[in-house]
C-alpha cells in the first residue's frame, strides 16, 4: 500500500487511509529496520501534510505526532532532513489546535538541532508569532482584512511579548539588520520623514510601482519587521514600533511589492499616523 503513494501527487486522501492501515500494524514494526520505519515516517507526515492542507488540524496533528513517534533515537544526526520538516509541520499543527506550549517546545528543539541559519528562520518567525498567540488562522486574517485592532486582544492572551520581540530581534540581527536598543524622538521623526520621501519618490504622481511584477526572491526579513513591529505595540515600545514600521515598509519601497507589502504599508501609515511627533509630516 505503501508504494502507491511513493512518488505520486495525485493520491489526495488516499494517503491518510494508508497511513492509518500501515499504523495498525504498529506493534510488528521493527524499530531496528531503519529503512521502514523511515518509510512510514515519512508516510504518515505526508498525511499530516495532507490534512493541514485541508485544515484538518486535529487529524494533521493525530498522523504528525503518529510520524514523531517512530522516529530513531539519533534522528537528528542520521536523518536530519526529515526531522526537520516533521517537527515544523508538527509546531505548525499543534499551533493550529490552540496548543502553543507544545509549539514552542517543538520549536525550542528545532532550534536547538538547526544545522545553518535558513533552517532556523521558518521556526524562529512561528515561534515569535505563537508567543504573542498569533496563531496561523488569526495571521491570516490580518493579512486578508488588515485590521489590526480586531486582532489586538488575541496577540496579547499568552503575555510573551517580550519573548517575541527578542527573537525577532535576534533573527534580524542573523540576518545582518542593525537593531538599535533606543531610538529618541528626533531619530523617530527623521526615519518617518525619509520613509515619506522615498514613497514620494518611488511612487511620484502614478501608481506603476503598484502595477509592478511581485518581487519573487525571499523576503524573509520583510516578514520579521512586520512581526516585530507588531511585537513592539504589545511591549509598549512606541519609538521601536514607528522604527520598525518604517523599515518594513522600505524595503517594499526598494526592493518591489511582495505578499508582505499590504501589512507593512498599513503598519506604517498606522504607527506614523499615531506618533505625535511624525503626524506633522504628513
Amino acid at each position: 500500500m505503501h508504494s502507491v503513494c511513493e512518488d505520486k501527487d495525485d493520491v489526495g486522501n488516499t494517503v491518510l487511509l494508508i497511513a492509518s492501515q500501515m499504523m495498525y500494524g504498529e506493534e510488528f514494526i521493527q524499530q531496528d529496520d531503519e529503512e521502514v520505519v523511515i518509510a512510514l515516517a515519512e508516510l504518515n507526515m505526508r498525511a499530516g501534510k495532507q490534512a493541514m492542507d485541508g485544515c484538518d488540524h486535529k487529524t494533521a496533528y493525530s498522523y504528525l505526532q503518529a510520524a514523531l513517534s517512530l522516529l530513531p533515537n539519533n534522528h537528528w544526526e542520521r536523518h536530519y532532513d526529515v526531522s526537520l520538516r516533521l517537527h515544523f509541520l508538527v509546531a505548525c499543527a499543534a499551533n493550529s489546535n490552540f496548543n502553543d506550549d507544545e509549539a514552542e517546545l517543538i520549536l525550542n528543539k528545532i532550534l536547538a538541532n538547526t544545522r545553518c541559519i535558513e533552517d532556523m528562520l521558518p521556526s524562529k518567525f512561528l515561534l515569535s508569532q505563537s508567543k504573542c498567540l498569533v496563531f496561523l488562522y488569526f495571521y491570516c486574517i490580518i493579512l486578508y482584512s488588515y485590521n489590526l485592532q480586531s486582532c489586538i486582544s488575541v496577540f496579547l492572551a499568552q503575555g510573551k511579548a517580550n519573548d517575541a520581540y527578542n527573537t525577532c530581534s535576534s533573527a534580524l540581527t542573523q540576518l545582518g539588520e542593525s537593531i538599535p536598543d533606543t531610538l529618541d524622538h528626533e531619530t523617530v521623526k527623521t526615519i518617518t520623514a525619509e520613509t515619506i520621501n522615498m514613497y514620494n519618490q518611488v511612487c511620484g504622481n502614478n501608481d506603476d510601482w503598484l502595477k509592478r511584477e511581485m518581487a519573487s526572491n525571499n523576503r524573509t526579513i520583510d516578514k520579521f519587521y512586520g512581526a516585530i513591529a507588531t511585537a513592539s505595540y504589545h511591549c509598549k515600545k512606541k519609538n521601536m514600533l514607528v522604527y520598525f514600521c518604517c523599515k518594513g515598509f522600505q524595503l517594499s519601497l526598494q526592493n518591489g511589492i511582495c505578499q508582505h507589502t499590504p501589512l507593512a504599508a498599513l503598519q506604517f501609515v498606522e504607527a506614523a499616523l499615531k506618533d505625535e511627533n511624525s503626524r506633522e509630516l504628513w
